[in-house]
């Protein structure tokens, strides 16, 4: 075996280091020197010896240093071989300003910087104790930053250490400054398995701890231990939207990845409870509680284990409170009255907020203020056919970090009788001439007060009787001809065309010279037999079914027929000497109004609370309508008909006016009026007024439609 050459080998580029070191065939014991700890002139974990008590039957590369002679020794087998010429020199100066012949592999200790260095005969090489690792005391026995991968450090230099996790045994390498060796062969043991003594400089990987060691004469000497590793960090619970947390609430955040030991935790700057934080070895578990982590935006998690090593990973994990809403949910609002709902939500940290209709309808005619979270608006939908309607949106806040809460709004809206829906559109259908009855159907226009023929609609003809109808579909009962019938004809108003009609739409008892009154929110109509008939039979507007029948009291016929308006809550029948009030909600009946002078002469309904019919005469020789109170039923007085002598009429209602359209003067005709409520005047309209389609027309019956 050829004598060892110098140490500094061991840092040089040279391709043949096994060769070169033969003497170090256990180079666990160059580990020992590489880890040195310099303390008082004294290198551990080197064996301390005399001169004269040199280690009986020593392992192969076992380092001796003479604490009489401060010379080093390392065994080669076969004798104690000097290293770096004999002696370590311990100076604070450059020991080759003083001795240029200095010998290769001569080792020197600063006693300024306590650093070891070896001398490679152009210039001193330092095993980059600085950069990977940390000189500690003798107590402290472990280094905490020699790369640990599965890749080699990308940039190393002549010393750097590596330990290679990319085999099965981590094993433990120096760069030589072109290529990278291996230190020692490295047995895994786990920390109950240990062996108490060793051969010193022995060096196993403790399983348990995840740690290099070496044995000295002081015991197992810890030089390597694995850094924390974070894979990932997350909120796995409690998260109010990806990764953000409300303080308010507990929520549980989870940082994967490996070697965490009794960790501590900070984030930002903020160190976590220990009381917060659980682990295992692979996962570091926090739990929030409540109000625990300040509201921030926190961006650094460091973990650090007992032994000091730790790490940091970048993320961002938001810790913010969510906007709270804190006003009522119930508002109220009025059609075609300006509304405003204030901002009911607030954000603890002051955040600024936008705002959002999350789901839901807000009422028409309103908008939501996206920057100040005000509703406001004026409600201007038509055709509720209710009293009132209820709206139900969703508002989303969201703050400026991204959290969002929502709270659904009942907003209730008035809607009075006269805008539940806004009338555009008049029909008048039926009727006769001559004994001579009609299937025809005219619509009228209320803006341009002009009538258009729709043709004969109707599946039968019909006189001397009335109807009902709902949003889309006019009713008439008692078709077939002249005469009363259990028939019902039906067209589509919508549409303006012809509706298959359904047996089911027919009425139990045959009709004839009837009074119908309706609900206008469209649900029920209710229809008075004219031919002395004691019954008034139901019909529901809303399933287009015909109901079952109840008795009538106080409307006994003469035989010429019934006429009927109605308000919101109750509808009048009047016969040629009788009449009748019915209550919608319990269909009750009590000796009513008389709104008209006789079942012919036809009455006029309004949505204002207010009813007319003719003052005088029968099937003609009215003049004059009575105008009657329906909330005190009481008359208020009469007014001129825009056409004298007249009867039978065909009597559409509006919002503001009316039409009639044909009416018996002493015949059938085409003749037609406005009427204008308000200033209970009126006038007679022209030829564009007037239906077509038939040669005149009387005691058939009207609609209306938005």
């Amino acid at each position: 075996m050829s004598r060892p050459r110098e140490l500094s080998k061991l840092f040089s580029t040279s391709t043949t280091l096994a060769t070169d070191i033969e003497v170090l065939q256990s180079v666990s014991s160059s580990v020992a020197l590489l880890q040195a700890i310099i303390n008082n002139d004294r290198i551990y974990p080197f064996t301390m010896v005399t001169s004269s008590t040199h280690p009986n039957n020593p392992n192969v590369g076992l380092v001796i240093y003479e604490s009489d002679t401060k010379k080093s020794f390392i065994w080669n087998g076969d004798k104690w071989a000097s290293i770096g010429g004999g002696a370590l020199i311990y100076s604070d100066t450059d020991p080759y300003t003083s001795d240029p012949t200095i010998d290769s592999g001569t080792g020197w200790v600063n006693t300024t910087t306590k650093l070891l260095k070896f001398w490679t005969g152009s210039a001193w090489i330092e095993p980059k104790f600085n950069d990977y690792l940390t000189l500690q005391s003798a107590s402290s026995q472990y280094q905490k930053s020699i790369a640990y991968n599965s890749a080699s450090p990308s940039t190393p230099t002549s010393g750097t250490l590596w330990v290679n996790s990319s085999t099965a045994t981590p094993v433990l390498q120096v760069y030589t400054g072109s290529l990278w060796e291996t230190i020692g062969n490295i047995s895994q043991v786990s920390a109950s398995a240990r062996p108490a003594s060793a051969a010193f400089g022995t060096i196993i990987y403790n399983t348990t701890n995840k740690s290099f060691e070496s044995y000295t004469e002081q015991g197992w000497y810890t030089f390597f231990t694995q850094s924390p590793v974070i894979t990932s960090v997350s909120v796995t619970s409690g998260a109010t939207s990806a990764n953000r947390i409300d303080p308010n609430f507990p929520a549980i955040i989870n940082i994967s990845g490996q070697n965490f030991d009794s960790p501590t935790v900070v984030m930002n700057t903020f160190t976590v409870p220990s009381s917060q934080i659980s682990n295992t070895s692979t996962q570091i578990t926090i739990d929030t509680g409540t109000n625990v982590i300040n509201p921030n935006t926190y961006t650094v998690f460091t973990v650090t284990n007992s032994d000091g090593q730790s790490t940091s990973a970048s993320t961002s994990i938001v810790v913010n409170a969510e906007p709270i809403f804190g006003a009522t949910s119930t508002y109220a609002a009025t059609y075609a009255t300006a509304f405003s709902i204030n901002n009911g939500f607030t954000d603890e940290e002051s955040n600024v907020m936008s705002y959002s209709l999350a789901s839901g309808s807000l009422p028409p005619g309103s908008t939501l203020n996206s920057e100040t979270g005000v509703l406001s608006g004026t409600y201007n939908e038509v055709y509720t056919n209710a009293p009132s309607v209820l709206y139900s949106p969703t508002i989303r806040a969201t703050d400026s970090i991204g959290n969002s809460t929502d709270a659904t709004l009942n907003i209730t809206v008035t809607v009075p009788f006269l805008f539940r829906q806004i009338i555009n559109y008049g029909y008048t259908a039926n009727g006769y001439k001559d004994s001579v009855p009609w299937r025809n159907v005219n619509i009228i226009n209320v803006s341009t007060d002009i009538s258009t023929n729709l043709g004969d609609l109707m599946q039968q003809t019909a006189n001397y009787t009335s109807g009902a109808h709902n949003r889309d579909k006019a009713f008439i009962w008692g078709t077939g001809g002249v005469g009363a019938f259990t028939n019902t004809s039906v067209f589509n108003m919508r549409t303006n065309s012809t509706y298959t009609k359904q047996s089911a739409m027919d009425t139990p008892v045959t009709v004839g010279d009837a009074g119908t009154v309706q609900q206008d929110e469209m649900a029920k109509a209710w229809i008075a037999n004219g031919l002395g008939s004691s019954v008034v039979a139901r019909f529901n507007l809303a399933t287009e079914t015909a109901g079952t029948t109840f008795g009538l009291s106080y409307l006994q016929n003469d035989g010429t027929g019934a006429g009927g308006v109605f308000t919101e809550t109750a509808g009048y029948y009047h016969a040629d000497s009788t009449s009748m009030k019915l209550t919608f909600a319990t269909e009750t009946m009590s000796s009513g109004v008389r709104i008209g002078a006789h079942g012919q002469q036809k009455s006029m309904p309004t949505k204002l609370n207010v009813g007319y019919a003719g003052n005088e005469g029968s099937y003609n020789g009215g003049y004059n309508l009575r105008k009657w109170n329906l909330t005190t039923d009481s008359q208020i007085t009469t007014y001129a008909k825009p056409i004298g002598n007249s009867g039978e009429e065909n009597m559409t209602m509006g919002q503001y006016h009316q039409y009639m359209l044909g009416m018996y003067d002493g015949a059938q005709n085409n003749r037609s009026w406005r009427y204008s409520y308000n200033t209970d005047t009126g006038y007679e309209g022209g030829a564009s007024m007037q239906p077509t389609g038939v040669p005149g027309r009387s005691s058939g019956h009207s609609y209306w439609r938005d």
